[in-house]
């Protein structure tokens, strides 16, 4: 198994209205019981909330905003 003891991150949560049964509340429960037991710090929660995944990052705020981020300690 993976060490990211000390790791950062962002998570980034989508809802689909009427294709998804799992709510933002619930994405967020379990990506933070992971981040915990593996001792990651989650930096930022970008989301988009009823937003189909077949919409491009331009009608998509949130993943929109995670993809202009920038990607720290990874070399250009």
């Amino acid at each position: 198994m993976a060490s990211y003891v000390g790791q950062r991150a962002i998570a980034y949560l989508r809802w689909s209205k009427d294709e998804q049964s799992t709510s933002l509340g619930q994405q967020r429960s379990v990506i933070a019981r992971w981040a915990d037991s593996s001792h990651v710090e989650v930096l930022d929660w970008m989301l988009d909330d009823g937003i189909s995944g077949t919409f491009r990052e331009k009608r998509r705020a949130g993943l929109g905003r995670l993809l202009e981020r920038p990607v720290v300690g990874v070399p250009v």
